[in-house]
């Protein structure tokens, strides 16, 4: 029979062997800078228009996990804020087309083998090296207002410093893409990332750990941070994949899983305790 201590052994060893390799992380990290620093040269064509990159998405979170397929890569998902553009003042077509123009410079300068693709939402460099990357840039604009108003609309909380980081995102597939419009789709991976940390306890982990190793809290990168919440999303995901192997189109995507265990998560440091939990109660947050 497995002692317990055991079974806690073997989830730990699970969501280390789903983990990727920190240099993967500090890849990630280098890609980002590099494309930071290339849109704030001298010479850029937008810098009149205040760009600021930040990250999102799973590598933002900590939650990301090595692909089931040889082939399959990771994706770096980036937003591309116009602090000095608005919904008033640019179409999503040319908000779109404005940040192309300095990504196929960047691609070029780099010796990229294939073109930038004009995705749905975002543009997309492919990295051909070992850890297979690919880097979604997604363009946008401030939408603050409209956030905090349809929150109200609909009765949701209070205004905080989370729905004060709303953006307006492009989309070719809006029937306004092409003209200046107010009617943009709305995202907040910002204040997304705020409101995780703060369900995960990320804080006070990193500042533990910190102390452990006597050094500052900041000076301890967050991908070397792992919380029972961020191990719990990493299981789930793989999960998921294997579940939905051959039905990849009916697959959740990763933000539902890390929102839905999110809100479930209760605490805890134990991964067995904390994975149970939330399998058990993640489904109450589901609305039909």
């Amino acid at each position: 029979m497995l002692l317990f201590s055991q079974i806690d052994d073997f989830y730990e060893q699970l969501y280390k062997e789903l983990d990727i390799p920190e240099n993967y992380y500090e890849k990630a990290n280098t890609s980002y800078t590099s494309f930071n620093s290339w849109l704030d040269r001298d010479d850029s064509s937008l810098r009149e228009y205040e760009p600021e990159i930040y990250l999102q998405g799973s590598f933002k979170l900590g939650t990301v996990i090595k692909p089931v397929g040889e082939n399959d890569s990771y994706d770096i998902d980036m937003v591309c804020k116009f602090n000095n553009l608005s919904k008033q003042t640019i179409s999503q077509k040319d908000l779109k087309t404005l940040l192309g123009k300095e990504v196929k410079s960047y691609a070029k300068s780099k010796n990229m083998i294939n073109e930038p693709k004009n995705s749905k939402r975002c543009w997309t460099l492919n990295y051909h090296d070992e850890a297979k990357f690919h880097m979604d840039v997604l363009p946008c604009v401030d939408d603050s207002k409209k956030f905090i108003d349809q929150l109200e609309i609909y009765k949701y909380a209070e205004t905080t410093s989370y729905t004060e980081r709303a953006v307006a995102i492009t989309d070719k597939r809006s029937e306004v893409y092409e003209t200046i419009s107010d009617d943009w789709e709305i995202s907040n991976p910002q204040g997304y990332f705020l409101w995780f940390q703060e369900q995960s306890n990320f804080i006070e982990k990193r500042a533990m750990l910190a102390e452990k190793f006597q050094m500052k809290a900041e000076e301890l990168k967050e991908y070397k941070v792992k919380t029972p919440l961020q191990k719990t999303i990493q299981i789930l995901k793989r999960h998921r994949d294997i579940m939905f192997e051959n039905n990849p189109d009916q697959k959740p995507s990763s933000i539902i899983i890390s929102t839905l265990a999110a809100k479930a998560y209760n605490g805890g440091d134990n991964l067995r305790d904390v994975l149970k939990f939330v399998l058990d109660n993640m489904a109450k947050y589901i609305e039909v």
